[in-house]
């Protein structure tokens, strides 16, 4: 009797319709629908019809599902979505240096290109092995090198290995060096089209924060550089990147220099265990291509 008694309270809650606030949305409707096992929420303005968005609250939920790493659906939204919505927690304050990471694990961060497809693949490989996720940010000229000459196409390959991939520019210009229109071109295609990028040797100034912001894109920036662009040995990039790493450090490398290895992975790693510090989680599947606001690191 009890047992049963729980079950019905579970399938009372289960089946309640309340009103949680979304902003710019007012209050919306969120009613669980399905059995407990196979449960789905549907988000609806009191004027909407049943499982359907209207047409401004469509992409508002998919952008609070993306912002936090939930799975994304134009119609059915999964409890976790409807939790996070009526909880009503403020996203944190967004700090530049550290990219979309709010957790205490390192974030390892990769720019410009790989030496080869079979270096790229290694690494993607040690690091789903690992459940390691990072951020790679290939330049545009990077992205079209491998789709003509190895029929490549590294953003897709990164992304179905669970790592988020960013905008590095086309071909790695100094932006502030450049017009708006200029900087602009930059950020688009062949380059990564998504919300986060990295502007090349960090150099941003007004014009250039503008632009980004016209792209609707964040800028990540770095606390932790590997320096590894000074020829340093692979070992040294290891030892140098655990030396430094606090936590929530961004740290910055390069797909070309010597950290771009699994065995300097691995060694960064476990120097980062024995500190007390672990590394970012990939994403449970093929990463989305608007990089979660909160990584599920």
């Amino acid at each position: 009797m009890m047992r049963t008694t729980r079950l019905h309270r579970r399938r009372i809650l289960v089946l309640a319709l309340v009103l949680v606030p979304i902003a710019g949305l007012g209050l919306v409707s969120v009613a669980s629908q399905g059995t407990p096992q196979a449960e789905a929420v549907v988000l609806r303005l009191p004027s909407a019809a049943a499982q359907r968005f209207p047409a401004g609250t469509r992409p508002t939920v998919l952008r609070f599902q993306a912002s936090r790493g939930l799975v994304a659906s134009p119609v059915r939204v999964r409890p976790r979505t409807a939790v996070a919505v009526s909880s009503g927690t403020p996203p944190a304050r967004y700090d530049k240096y550290r990219g979309p990471n709010y957790t205490n694990r390192v974030l390892l961060s990769f720019d410009d290109c790989p030496k080869s497809p079979a270096r790229l693949r290694a690494v993607l490989t040690w690091l789903t092995k690992n459940n390691v996720g990072v951020m790679m940010f290939p330049t545009g000229n990077c992205i079209r090198s491998f789709a003509s000459r190895y029929r490549v196409n590294i953003t897709l390959l990164m992304r179905a290995h669970g790592q988020y991939v960013g905008n590095h520019s086309i071909s790695h210009s100094h932006l502030t060096h450049l017009s708006r229109k200029g900087v602009l071109r930059q950020l688009g295609a062949p380059g990564v089209v998504t919300n986060y990028g990295r502007p090349p040797y960090g150099a941003v100034n007004p014009m250039v924060n503008s632009a980004y912001a016209a792209k609707g894109m964040r800028e990540v920036l770095w606390t932790v550089d590997s320096r590894d662009w000074t020829g340093k040995s692979a070992g040294r990039v290891g030892r140098d990147v655990i030396a430094k790493s606090k936590p929530r450090s961004m740290v910055l490398m390069h797909m070309q220099w010597r950290g771009f290895y699994p065995a300097t992975l691995a060694q960064i790693k476990t120097g980062l265990t024995r500190k007390g510090l672990t590394l970012c989680r990939r994403y449970p599947g093929t990463a989305p291509v608007r990089t979660p606001d909160r990584l599920p690191c």
